[in-house]
């Protein structure tokens, strides 16, 4: 029986180099697989971020987007979303022909059942909501609490951060118009206000003191926007 010749030192490195190279080249496909799967992770996560990008900016625009604190220039985002919102008359001018007031509203007030600073608040939103998708005049974004901005066409058309001033002559137009309301329903003896003694209770229709509300009426008027800024 021949005896069986052992490897030669060269055979055993040969060997042993083909091995290497064997695992080498699943190492690398290893490698090539994995930076693939990478790849299309970052392209999925790409287009997340493109989905969440956009259902954030399609919230905002909704009045709800309590997410969309990404924009720094609210005044910038406002415009070009909104343009030229009341192109032919002043916001007051809109206000005064279109918010309206009821025989009801003057009949809480003078009762206490509400003040003047509510009505006129809900008489703003309900004008507001009236015309969403129209014409946009008031706006709030409602992760920015008690911020409200106002289409302002008497300065170079562009949309504004509301200050007392603004809310004060906002608030006074429908106070106008609550008060001419009532004018006609003492006149007519109307059957809500009978009895109700102007002397004590006109303070409530009468108010002024808007400075000492204001903070009051814009939470109001910041809630009616965004719904209780949810």
């Amino acid at each position: 029986m021949s005896k069986s010749s052992s490897p030669t030192i060269k055979e055993m490195i040969q060997t042993l180099q083909n091995m290497c190279m064997t695992q080498m080249e699943g190492l690398v496909q290893r490698i090539d697989d994995v930076d693939r799967k990478c790849t299309g992770l970052a392209q999925q996560l790409g287009e997340v971020k493109n989905t969440i990008d956009t259902l954030t900016l399609s919230s905002a625009s909704s009045g709800t987007g309590s997410t969309f604190m990404s924009i720094e220039n609210k005044v910038d985002y406002l415009n070009q979303q909104f343009g030229n919102s009341i192109p032919q008359e002043s916001l007051l001018t809109f206000i005064q022909r279109e918010v309206d007031v009821k025989e009801k509203d003057v009949e809480m007030i003078l009762k206490g059942s509400a003040s003047i600073y509510d009505v006129c608040a809900t008489r703003l939103v309900e004008l507001v909501d009236r015309y969403d998708g129209k014409t946009h005049f008031l706006y709030a974004f409602a992760f920015q609490k008690y911020t409200v901005y106002f289409w302002n066409h008497d300065h170079e058309g562009t949309w504004e951060r509301m200050s007392i001033k603004e809310a004060c002559s906002i608030f006074e137009v429908v106070q106008q118009k609550l008060i001419g309301m009532y004018t006609i329903m003492v006149q007519e003896n109307h059957d809500g206000i009978r009895g109700v003694d102007v002397v004590d209770y006109g303070d409530r229709l009468f108010v002024d003191n808007f400075d000492k509300k204001y903070a009051e009426f814009k939470k109001l008027l910041f809630n009616g926007l965004t719904h209780g800024g949810a």
